[in-house]
């Protein structure tokens, strides 16, 4: 395995395609970076424009993860965890009992390497960014392998995938095109669009994705610290957040996840919040403890709500998927 399972340098580094071990220089550069918004990020309340959503932690699913990175909810609420460094999606039962894996490292038929993103499908199929590989693996929901799209000839470095049933369409996020690019179930190639830079359309690392109800596209564009959202076709309609280290700003977002009022939640790696936003972009708060205190995570990346309204999020540099209740703002 080379570098972390984000496809990265190394732990809480970016989706940049840097592929050697995090040297000593880019942790202390990380370090530095957490510090300065442990300085500049605003306290409980200081801000006056701040809403403090306040969760309710329930538990901690935890098994010998290494560094993972992303969650999804089965058809049956089952917690599922890909696990990249160790080449497997593990899946737990709503409690956090662990009931089986998924995949394992390596690079033949059904082995992950590097594996950063996943979604699944509604018959509970489980669809990897099988990034080291550069593909997409396809399972079923026992774990059985069903097919792999390769992407070699589209000179593809997957992060994220995406499953959007209606129009028989998967949205691949490709860290090393700086691009999205839409395949067919069966993995024909469609389109793509975007290309490296800061402009509106343009991406520097395309990271996680998630899609709204009526068919929009979200993608997080990890270097440019936006949130940009497209119509199924990659006409770009509007871009959410901004760079800055204040509430509603983001400094490095990773994880997104629709909760169960539309509103959309953004996992931010470095400052280690999430935040709340509404789909015109407008931002709606962040969460905080029971007790009105800003919720501090380390190292957020992937998120997802289950069918009781529990947030799961990842917390990738301390190896566990943390759920949370939304329980009220203010």
């Amino acid at each position: 395995m080379d570098g972390a399972p984000d496809g990265s340098s190394g732990r809480g580094e970016d989706l940049d395609g840097k592929e050697e071990p995090m040297t000593r220089n880019i942790r202390r550069k990380l370090w530095l970076g957490l510090g300065i918004c442990a300085v500049l990020l605003p306290k409980p309340g200081r801000s006056q424009d701040a809403e403090f959503l306040r969760a309710e932690h329930l538990m901690d699913v935890q098994a010998d993860f290494n560094q993972p990175t992303e969650v999804g909810i089965g058809k049956e609420g089952e917690i599922l965890v890909l696990d990249g460094v160790n080449g497997q999606v593990k899946v737990f039962d709503e409690r956090g009992r662990f009931l089986r894996a998924i995949g394992s490292a390596g690079e033949g038929e059904g082995q992950l390497r590097q594996a950063v993103g996943m979604d699944l499908d509604s018959h509970g199929n489980v669809y990897i960014a099988d990034t080291g590989n550069r593909r997409v693996l396809v399972f079923n929901r026992g774990g059985v392998y069903l097919r792999g799209l390769d992407l070699t000839s589209l000179k593809a470095r997957p992060v994220d995938v995406l499953v959007e049933e209606e129009g028989g369409r998967l949205y691949v996020s490709d860290r090393e095109g700086h691009r999205i690019i839409v395949l067919t179930m069966d993995g024909a190639f469609v389109s793509a669009w975007g290309e490296y830079g800061e402009q509106p359309g343009h991406f520097r690392f395309p990271g996680m994705m998630a899609l709204d109800a009526d068919g929009a596209v979200h993608v997080v564009d990890v270097l440019n610290t936006r949130v940009q959202v497209f119509n199924p076709n990659g006409g770009r309609a509007r871009q959410i957040g901004e760079w800055g280290v204040t509430f509603g700003k983001l400094f490095r977002p990773k994880g997104l996840a629709w909760g169960p009022d539309d509103t959309l939640y953004v996992s931010d790696s470095y400052t280690g919040v999430i935040q709340v936003f509404e789909d015109t972009g407008r931002y709606r708060g962040v969460l905080a403890d029971r007790e009105g205190r800003l919720l501090r995570l380390t190292t957020p990346v992937g998120m997802a709500f289950d069918r009781k309204g529990r947030l799961h999020v990842v917390q990738m540099e301390t190896n566990k998927v943390s759920v949370f209740r939304i329980v009220e703002a203010g």
